[in-house]
């Protein structure tokens, strides 16, 4: 695990779009940011969010029709429903939703899986999403998936809004 530090949530993931913004536009895709200014800042490792929200845009990308849209969004996450019992109530919630050609329901229940992938041989090794699903653990997080065959693809991932505590750093 990386080093955290206090980020901008919002400026890290404008980072991962101008990476990504040259093989949307190939693609002829718009990528459309929904960032909430009024986000808190994140203690989290960049280098790890940085290809969470990577692999996450580019199978988004990947998986997108040509002329399809991708959606990133970040607020505050107020579902108290999803929340575990010793979760922080103060959490973001990044979204990134694509109108690609969504999963079947047995596909959506293994995409973390590691070496899972619905990608051709040679395309994809099967780690990109179980590699997302660790990343947003070690930062005490939760992603879920929702997918609908034709529809499209959303992964939400809630991270605790608030620092890190000294006590639990150092595990």
């Amino acid at each position: 695990m990386g080093t955290f530090r206090e980020i901008d949530i919002n400026e890290l993931i404008k980072e991962v779009i101008l990476l990504v913004n040259h093989k949307a536009k190939r693609l002829n895709h718009n990528i459309d940011l929904r960032l909430n200014r009024d986000m808190p800042k994140i203690s989290a490792d960049p280098g790890n969010l940085r290809q969470l929200f990577m692999n996450l845009i580019i199978n988004s990308i990947y998986f997108t029709p040509e002329g399809g849209s991708i959606t990133v969004s970040t607020e505050m996450d107020t579902d108290a429903n999803v929340r575990g019992p010793n979760e922080s109530p103060d959490r973001i919630r990044v979204t990134v939703s694509d109108t690609g050609s969504g999963m079947p329901n047995d596909i959506v229940d293994r995409v973390f899986n590691p070496f899972f992938t619905t990608k051709p041989v040679g395309d994809g090794t099967g780690l990109g999403l179980s590699i997302c699903h660790k990343i947003v653990e070690e930062h005490r997080g939760t992603i879920d998936v929702e997918s609908e065959e034709g529809k499209g693809t959303t992964f939400t991932i809630r991270l605790p809004a608030h620092a890190r505590d000294n006590k639990s750093s150092g595990s």
